[in-house]
């Protein structure tokens, strides 16, 4: 098989990568590793940054998740060329990695509990309010409900990122906290967000995508 994809046995960084692949009807091999095992292939998979997810394609092996996109988002027609759209595909994915940043490395990933309950009070108070505001405005000015993506009327890269990082935090461990800030800050967003989940249901659901969130 001309392509594999290396990841953890969750989706993860590899969510948008695997969601693309499938999307374009690429047959792929999905390599995922546990973190027991992954010390022991590490060596021997030549990542020159220690990382996943890499992917082998065509006998190159790519890395980095937002090179990777770039790179099939190219090779399967999902890029954009407009100077506009090339700066709303950016914007919306800027922001999202400004907020994701606290979420996984302050709140999921943080092993000190005084100072998680801090940083989860801030996100929920604060940061995940304003984005979604943000989120929202944006997606009624831009007329996204009408073109059915954010950016054109077909799906383009930031369509895959944006739908799997916030399907995560909407139906993620802290869903009981998040959701009801999707429906206050961003009603439409969430619509859209969710109606792409259903539409996509080849992935999301399935076998395809590992249950376990990271």
């Amino acid at each position: 098989m001309a392509v594999t994809v290396h990841y953890f046995d969750l989706n993860g960084r590899a969510d948008p990568i695997r969601f693309l692949l499938y999307h374009a009807k690429v047959e792929f091999e999905d390599k995922r590793y546990s973190f027991e095992q992954f010390p022991t292939v590490k060596g021997s998979l030549g990542l020159p940054f220690g990382q996943l997810p890499m992917v082998e394609f065509e006998g190159k092996k790519l890395t980095q998740t937002a090179a990777i996109m770039s790179f099939l988002g190219a090779k399967y027609g999902y890029t954009v060329s407009e100077a506009d759209d090339v700066y709303l595909s950016n914007w919306y994915k800027e922001a999202t990695s400004d907020l994701m940043l606290p979420y996984y490395a302050k709140i999921l990933f943080n092993k000190d509990e005084e100072d998680k309950k801090k940083e989860l009070e801030k996100f929920m108070g604060e940061q995940l309010p304003k984005y979604l505001a943000l989120f929202e405005e944006k997606f009624n000015e831009t007329g996204a409900k009408e073109k059915g993506y954010l950016v054109t009327d077909k799906i383009t890269l930031i369509d895959f990122v944006m739908i799997s990082v916030h399907e995560k935090v909407i139906n993620g461990p802290l869903k009981d906290l998040t959701r009801p800030v999707y429906e206050a800050k961003a009603p439409n967003f969430l619509a859209w967000v969710e109606a792409k989940i259903a539409e996509h249901n080849y992935y999301f659901g399935t076998d395809k995508r590992p249950e376990r969130m990271g």
